[in-house]
């Protein structure tokens, strides 16, 4: 618990960080403009731990600056393009909250990228062990419309056998629209440039699961997830959602059943969990 009061305007913001259950990197949570009397409640670290939707700060983005440390509530787009450039500022180990993240930590993350189906980058080439995150991270496109598939994997730092591995499959054009609003969120490599976001969709967990990450065996489990999309876009349109499930750390799976449409972007599905053997 802290109380906080001030006057000076530039004490007004606040930011929540949480060092909890995933092997020692920080959580955050938003940064926002605080009031006397307010009360700020969260819950951290719920539900698997994803790709996080959110956009990292201006002032605490690498190379890319900009306004950030005359604007603190500044923004950097999490992934657009400029050109024949696409960045990529994509921040770690969300949870049930979309706003939260962690800090930028490369370990067992490795990334994989295919243009028109053509292999164009791994980081199993690289020089850091094969190791990269997608943070600061420039994308080569290609001059027309093509097709994309990026492929992000991450293992949970707190539980090494738990992993994240997010495949995104989009399309994009140097001249597709949705330039960034100056005021809020800055484009990159250039803040003085216009972008366009890279059509990538985030899920958003909420598992009643155990201190531990399990299910109970032998009785059906209700999966709730949202389908959205990163900070600042605009809402996707025509979604919808399959779940396939695994009961031997991926080896096979079940056939894709579709999932029902709960209101707005959320999904959910009751699957029957096998009793143990």
């Amino acid at each position: 618990t802290d109380y906080w009061y001030t006057s000076e305007p530039r004490l007004e913001l606040w930011q929540d960080g949480y060092d909890g259950c995933n092997g020692g990197t920080l959580d955050w949570g938003p940064i926002e403009r605080i009031r006397p009397g307010q009360q700020i409640s969260q819950s951290w670290d719920e539900s698997p731990l994803v790709p996080s939707p959110a956009a990292p700060p201006a002032y605490a983005s690498g190379a890319y600056v900009g306004n950030g440390a005359q604007q603190p509530l500044l923004t950097v787009c999490p992934a657009c393009r400029q050109g024949d450039i696409g960045m990529l500022n994509l921040l770690p180990f969300g949870d049930s909250d979309p706003s939260h993240y962690a800090e930028y930590f490369a370990g067992n993350s490795s990334l994989v990228f295919y243009r028109d189906g053509r292999l164009a980058y791994t980081s199993a080439s690289s020089g850091d062990g094969g190791h990269m995150t997608p943070f600061a991270f420039d994308l080569p496109m290609l001059p027309g419309a093509a097709a994309y598939r990026l492929e992000w994997l991450q293992t949970d730092p707190g539980e090494p056998g738990a992993y994240s591995d997010t495949d995104w499959a989009f399309r994009s054009a140097p001249a597709d629209a949705g330039l960034r609003p100056a005021a809020s969120e800055e484009c990159a490599p250039d803040p003085t440039q216009g972008c366009s976001f890279l059509p990538l969709l985030f899920i958003t967990y909420d598992l009643r699961l155990s201190i531990d990450s399990r299910a109970r065996a032998g009785t059906p489990f209700r999966i709730a997830f949202t389908v959205g999309h990163q900070q600042n876009e605009g809402a996707p349109t025509g979604v919808s959602a399959t779940v396939s499930v695994s009961y031997n750390d991926g080896k096979t799976w079940s056939a894709p059943s579709t999932a029902t449409r709960q209101g707005g972007d959320t999904f959910g599905l009751t699957i029957d969990q096998p009793a143990r053997k």
